[in-house]
């Protein structure tokens, strides 16, 4: 791998992480603008080998050449071509264009981007290969030699794209039996949507968060001995010349203060006493010899955490909550071994099943011991996490000074990581074994527990473990799991499905689609996509266009001429209809409840709110105040989804550069979150709608 090719993104994800992406081979269904786009974004990230499947059938089009930057004109003359002195006409140019595979085209550009990937062409419908795979078919193919190279499970994570809503479920369902990452993404007019599903779940160890809390154990329960007597060397400040004074660390000056101020007082300050932090700010700004002093006005910045109480975050807490049982202490009861009982009892749903566990990959397996072991570690330091020595902020301080207190901090980090080693090798695997051994009538837990413990003791050598135990520590306090929904759930959430597992994600697209929602675009938009899929699965064509058993030649249709101009607009009034009918049949429900009384236009707005003169007159109108003004924005609603549907319909499922481009940038830098297991993936469906400005992540 060179270091300097992949210099600058090296500083985003690392070294391991570019070693990662570096090895990830990724599968591409179809050969449009948008999958290319994302294509193109992880080929020159460098990742290792990348297969785009596409139909044979499908040759480029006019429209491919004018939205697909990884297609061109073809000047290159074929057998056809041999003695035609105008072979380089443009219409000639054209039509020889028209004779090329897009696959074939899209993958010959995409091999000059970055010579050290390779990119192949799979040649089969992206439709009949997920059936074919549906069909558990792949090793039965005889008269097909090439097609039996390509196998789903050799890739990392599938890209979707462009395909229909019961094709993307068929092909998740694959993936989640697989354990594999699948990404779906559409581009339809201004709208773009990219979601993550098939394997269910993704274990986050470096999510890298903008804004990381300090954890420098300055209160009375986190100081540790070694912080104390380095900070007992500067507790003669009398004695310092103006300098010296000056350049006390703040994290040293905090614990000098503390260990001057009242003894009750102090033992009151993390009870929340705010009389007595009060008064300890005070104290520590009556230390100061000038107000000049840039350490004390650090400190006192920082004041607070002088009582930081120990906590365990709501991310990590999570973890704890899903943590296999398997994975917990074990107590001798008789002669039988009995799981401890957790904090909290959980239902079964509530944590990730063992044999799950069992068959994810080696990272995953890791990182559940290291989250068992981390619920040990805070269980017996105080709820404190392992420190990050990393974590220390710059100071105003001699370089004697600051490099002194890293020292301390590193030390204890380094004791952190190696009781948290410890751990894991004398509590967790042993207890895993443990209990494995007595659910004999659990076979499938026994099973799946022996390769975990198989991980730790033959897979995973002394090195791998010690490295992995730097960096989860280090990053302990942002450790994340992400769930994903399938997208069989997120279809029955969408027709409404009366499900009880499903009414929280309900009521979150209820609020989606709320009149006074700066979302409701994407939400309608999303949902228009949905019933444009059903529109064609109906009718077998795309909304806004001729199927050809009408003889009409579309090209004409969307001429500018009169009798084009005619038909078009009379085709796309009946499909809106039919749109909104789709859109309205699911979601009504959704869609007219709970209407607010104040409502944030966006640019796709077309109807104005209801004139308060008429709300105040309809009050005396016997009570029906409030139902006319309900009636008004149900109107509006209506006619706000009207115009959505004309966008859709004047798209005819066509792909828009600009939008394939922002789109399948978004796709490509989720799938290096998945491959590096670098930053918190989207959990839901991410929607951009470039023509009004607007974004959300729909459940």
């Amino acid at each position: 791998m060179s270091s300097t090719r992949y210099d600058r993104q090296m500083r985003l994800w690392g070294e391991n992480g570019q070693k990662l992406l570096s090895s990830a081979k990724i599968l591409v269904l179809d050969a449009g603008a948008t999958s290319a786009e994302a294509a193109k974004n992880l080929i020159l990230g460098g990742i290792s080998q990348l297969t785009m499947c596409d139909s044979p059938k499908r040759m480029v089009e006019e429209r491919d050449l004018g939205n697909n930057f990884m297609t061109s004109l073809s000047f290159e003359k074929g057998d056809e071509d041999e003695g035609d002195d105008d072979a380089n006409d443009d219409a000639l140019v054209l039509e020889r264009t028209k004779r090329i595979k897009r696959g074939d085209m899209v993958c010959k550009h995409l091999k000059l981007l970055n010579r050290n990937v390779e990119v192949n062409f799979w040649e089969e419908d992206p439709r009949e290969m997920i059936e074919r795979f549906r069909r558990g078919e792949e090793d039965k193919e005889e008269d097909k030699e090439e097609l039996r190279h390509h196998r789903l499970q050799d890739f990392d994570v599938i890209l979707a794209s462009q395909l229909d809503e019961p094709t993307m479920i068929k092909l998740d369902d694959i993936c989640q039996k697989l354990g594999k990452k699948l990404l779906t993404l559409r581009s339809n007019g201004c709208f773009g949507t990219v979601k993550i599903s098939g394997a269910k779940t993704h274990c986050v160890v470096e999510a890298k968060p903008e804004n990381r809390k300090m954890d420098l154990r300055l209160s009375e329960s986190g100081v540790f001995t070694e912080l104390e007597e380095f900070a007992e060397k500067f507790e003669d400040l009398e004695a310092m010349d103006e300098q010296r004074f000056a350049h006390v660390p703040w994290a040293v000056l905090l614990l000098v203060a503390k260990k001057r101020f009242d003894e009750k007082q102090r033992q009151t300050l993390e009870d929340g006493d705010y009389e007595a932090q009060k008064q300890f700010k005070e104290f520590l700004k009556s230390m100061r010899r000038t107000k000049t002093e840039l350490n004390f006005e650090e400190a006192l910045e920082n004041v607070r955490m002088a009582w930081q109480k120990p906590d365990v975050p709501e991310n990590v807490s999570e973890c704890f909550e899903k943590l296999p049982r398997e994975f917990r202490s074990v107590t001798e009861e008789g002669d039988g071994v009995v799981m401890m009982d957790t904090e909290t009892t959980l239902s079964s749903s509530d944590v990730v099943s063992i044999t799950d566990v069992g068959a994810s990959d080696v990272s995953t397996k890791l990182f559940w011991i290291f989250v068992a072991a981390l619920e040990e570690f805070t269980k017996r330091n105080k709820k404190f996490l392992p420190l990050d020595a990393g974590a220390l902020p710059d100071m105003t301080s001699t370089t004697d000074a600051f490099v002194g207190l890293q020292r301390v901090y590193l030390e204890k980090a380094q004791k952190d990581q190696r009781e948290m080693l410890r751990i894991v090798k004398e509590t967790i695997v042993p207890n895993l074994k443990t209990t494995t051994r007595s659910n004999d009538n659990n076979s499938t837990s026994v099973r799946h527990g022996s390769k975990i413990v198989d991980v730790i003791e033959k897979d995973v050598d002394e090195k791998q473990l010690e490295e992995f135990c730097i960096k989860f520590c280090k990053n302990a306090r942002d450790i994340r799991f992400v769930s994903f929904t399938s997208l069989a759930d997120e279809r029955d959430i969408w027709r409404w499905e009366n499900k009880p597992e499903h009414e929280g994600k309900k009521a979150q697209v209820a609020s989606f689609l709320a009149v006074d929602s700066p979302q409701r675009v994407c939400a309608y938009s999303y949902a228009l996509l949905r019933a444009s899929d059903a529109f064609e699965a109906k009718l077998c064509r795309k909304a806004g266009t001729y199927a050809p058993e009408e003889g009409v030649d579309n090209v004409v249709a969307s001429s500018g001429t009169e009798k084009g101009k005619s038909m078009l607009f009379h085709r796309m009034t009946s499909d809106c209809a039919e749109l909104r009918a789709l859109v309205t049949k699911n979601l009504e429900a959704a869609m007219f409840q709970s209407f607010s009384t104040s409502t944030s236009p966006t640019k796709m707005d077309v109807v104005e709110k209801p004139p308060s003169d008429d709300a105040d007159a309809v009050n005396d109108d016997g009570g029906n105040g409030s139902n006319n003004i309900k009636a008004a924005k149900a109107e509006e609603a209506g006619k706000f989804l009207e115009r959505l549907a004309w966008e859709v319909v004047r798209s005819q499922g066509g792909e828009i550069h600009a939008v394939a481009s922002v789109v399948g940038g978004v796709a490509s830098q989720e799938a290096i979150k998945l491959i590096t297991g670098q930053f918190v993936p989207s959990h839901g469906r991410v929607c951009v709608h470039l023509a009004d400005g607007s974004s959300a992540v729909l459940p």
